[in-house]
């Protein structure tokens, strides 16, 4: 806050340094557990005011795209994780089983060439066009959108990156504009952002006013988890040979605040013997260990019952899970695809919903799969929840032995069911346009 208050005395807010480091703090507000939704929405807007200052946006009317309802709609999407990535692994499947004599796929990559996967490679392969943007500024990428004449942009940087890609959208690409994965922790803010893609868990009826974007729920969840292809298969349930409980945490280590701290200690205490395996790129850093060691002392718990474990590659990284009992989600801020992954690799998941965007993404992906009973309504239901599955054993075996395949049978990972449901939003969202640009002759 002080930094944002120098900044915008030393130098413009349409400062690129004012810009980034306020999106910075937006995102960070969503990971302190005594943010208000007005505080946040407030500063939502007033970054969106700073950002728009000197942009003047295309009307969406003065867009020269037919306004047929029926015509093969082309679809632009820009992001930086086209890879193994929460965006990636949460659109594949869509994009893979879109019906493509109604649609088109333009992917405009942000991402280094470092960070190219087999998934980047199947990106695009399966896309009509796919360019690489990450050396092209902002005007150049508006301006390539605009002659590739897309009926549909969707937005998936976000507040990533110091939103330094959400004034394309600010200046309009396309006549529809829409909200989707990527940095998509709440409303951008922009009245420039037509829709935001979300469900009725992430979106709640009654949470509109909170939204700058029309809100269009699909009929599951908002996105469609794509399994890795080498994914590990499930081992026996660890606990079984370690004779203790092994709770973990696999996000990233801004989720984990005081808040999350309290609770996890409170849930070891009432679990003798149990281990937190906390695994993240950030715990690479001493300095990271010795702070959440010295934060969970201060709760009673000794460093002999916390494992500190840093990043690996994804591969390696899904067979951490083979490790854990119980996984413990944080709050506000939930696990989106870590809660995934969890799943898939028999790993029940325990969260408590946190009142934005981001703090209902683990409650969404366990409604999907049908595990709603691990979704807590207060802090001490969250550590009974917890206390019930690890004292009993037989029953969380189970649980592991048939999760996949439960998983496997939703809509979770239904890739024809959610591409059939994303065409319906899409050609909804252009029909509206179509009826807009006929009003306005």
């Amino acid at each position: 806050e002080k930094a944002i208050d120098i900044l915008s005395r030393k130098t413009t807010k349409t400062n690129y340094e004012y810009i980034t480091h306020h999106s910075n703090y937006i995102f960070f507000m969503h990971y302190a557990p005594d943010t208000t939704r007005k505080d946040i929405f407030k500063e939502l807007v007033e970054w969106q005011n700073n950002l728009c200052h000197n942009i003047t946006e295309k009307p969406r009317t003065s867009f020269s795209n037919p306004a047929d309802p029926d015509k093969k709609l082309r679809i632009g999407f820009i992001s930086s994780g086209f890879t193994v990535h929460p965006v990636g692994q949460m659109i594949f499947q869509a994009l893979q089983h879109i019906n493509k004599d109604e649609f088109e796929i333009y992917l405009y990559s942000d991402l280094g060439k470092n960070k190219h996967t087999y998934l980047t490679n199947e990106l695009e392969e399966l896309a009509d066009k796919y360019v690489t943007v990450t050396s092209i500024n902002n005007d150049e990428i508006l301006n390539m959108m605009r002659e590739d004449q897309l009926d549909i942009m969707v937005e998936m940087t976000g507040y990533s990156d110091g939103g330094k890609r959400l004034s394309i959208a600010a200046a309009r690409a396309a006549p529809v504009q829409v909200k989707w994965v990527g940095g998509l922790f709440n409303t951008t803010g922009l009245s420039q952002m037509d829709w935001i893609l979300a469900d009725k868990i992430e979106i709640p009826e009654g949470d509109e006013k909170w939204y700058t974007e029309s809100i269009y729920r699909m009929p599951d969840d908002y996105i469609v988890y794509n399994p890795p292809f080498y994914a590990p298969e499930i081992s026996e349930l660890p606990a079984t040979k370690n004779g203790y409980i092994t709770f973990g945490n696999l996000n990233n280590l801004a989720k984990t605040n005081s808040f999350s701290i309290k609770l996890w200690a409170d849930i070891l205490h009432a679990v003798p013997k149990s281990k937190l395996l906390l695994k993240t790129r950030k715990m690479d850093s001493v300095s990271a260990q010795d702070h959440i060691r010295q934060a969970f002392a201060s709760h009673g718990i000794s460093d002999r019952r916390l494992i500190f474990e840093g990043g690996e590659q994804h591969r390696s990284f899904m067979n951490v899970y083979n490790r854990i009992d119980i996984a413990l989600d944080p709050h506000p801020y939930t696990g989106g695809l870590t809660t995934c992954e969890a799943l898939w690799m028999g790993v029940p998941v325990i969260t408590l919903p946190g009142k934005t965007f981001a703090g209902r993404h683990a409650e969404t992906h366990l409604t999907t799969a049908g595990l709603e009973q691990f979704i807590a309504s207060s802090e001490e239901d969250y550590l009974n929840i917890a206390v019930d599955l690890a004292t009993n054993i037989d029953k969380l075996s189970t649980l592991r032995n048939k999760l996949r395949e439960q998983v496997k049978n939703s809509p979770l990972v239904d890739g024809p069911r959610f591409a059939r449901n994303y065409e319906k939003a899409m050609r909804h969202m252009w029909t509206e346009w179509c009826k807009l640009k006929e009003t306005s002759k």
